[in-house]
């Protein structure tokens, strides 16, 4: 395990991957995998691709799709992560409309220009291929918790949090249908193993309420034009600019 770093020359994602790595971060990505694998099981395609690492392990889990890619978006990580393609979150090696499935987890909120992302996640995925988003919740104790401590300057608290309407809307312009959304993750930040056992019963009313501190959001591609069915194949077997990747993926059906 790597231990959490105060070394601010250390990039925010970076700094991210370790909090993740810390007793309260490892609660919420276990939260998150949870959430996520009933999710990506009703998502089929050729391609899934995690944008950016958040340990040595990835998301899928769950997914049906047989080809998985994750993208690490940090020079800066340990060098056991440092086997995914490295790339910037804002210009994606991957060929126009060859992906069906694209996870964001909490990249919106580390990178510098948000828009610039989600606007190459629309670039990339294929007609009705879905991005999946996982952010933490300003309207929640996480939020409060965000604004009134002295942690502004550590991760995750220096992240812009984004509000899920605020993002449904963006996803919206880029021509994405909403699909689904949930909060979840209603304990509080500042609780220890111990007292988490209190939070458990109110996990459920507090989620339905939208206290969770985080958000988990699906969105659909619209369908501009149809893809001739020979591009599409060609997509199949060509996903990274420069190489083939995975020519021997098949589609997975319901």
């Amino acid at each position: 395990m790597v231990l959490i770093s105060d070394d601010r020359s250390l990039s925010l994602w970076t700094r991210l991957v370790e909090w993740f790595q810390g007793p309260l971060g490892h609660s919420v990505l276990q939260a998150e995998r949870a959430q996520l694998g009933p999710v990506l099981s009703g998502l089929f395609g050729f391609h899934i691709v995690q944008i950016g690492a958040l340990g040595a392990a990835d998301l899928f889990a769950g997914s049906r799709i047989a080809h998985r890619i994750v993208l690490n978006i940090d020079p800066q990580l340990p060098i056991a992560m440092l086997g995914h393609p490295l790339c910037t979150a804002g210009a994606l090696p991957l060929q126009t409309r060859s992906i069906d499935v694209i996870v964001l987890p909490h990249v919106l909120e580390f990178q510098s220009d948000g828009m610039e992302v989600l606007r190459e996640t629309e670039r990339v995925l294929a007609g009705e291929g879905h991005v999946v988003i996982l952010g933490f919740n300003p309207w929640s104790l996480w939020g409060l918790w965000r604004l009134c401590s002295a942690w502004g300057k550590r991760v995750p608290w220096c992240g812009r949090f984004l509000a899920m309407g605020r993002l449904q809307a963006r996803l919206r312009n880029l021509g994405f249908d909403i699909v689904q959304s949930r909060r979840f993750n209603v304990r509080a930040p500042w609780a220890n193993a111990p007292a988490e056992r209190r939070w458990e019963i109110s996990e459920r009313i507090g989620a339905w309420l939208g206290f969770g501190g985080v958000y988990l959001l699906v969105g659909k591609k619209r369908i501009e034009a149809m893809t001739p069915i020979g591009a599409r194949r060609h997509a199949q077997r060509r996903v990274l600019h420069g190489g083939v990747a995975g020519s021997s993926v098949q589609r997975v059906e319901p």
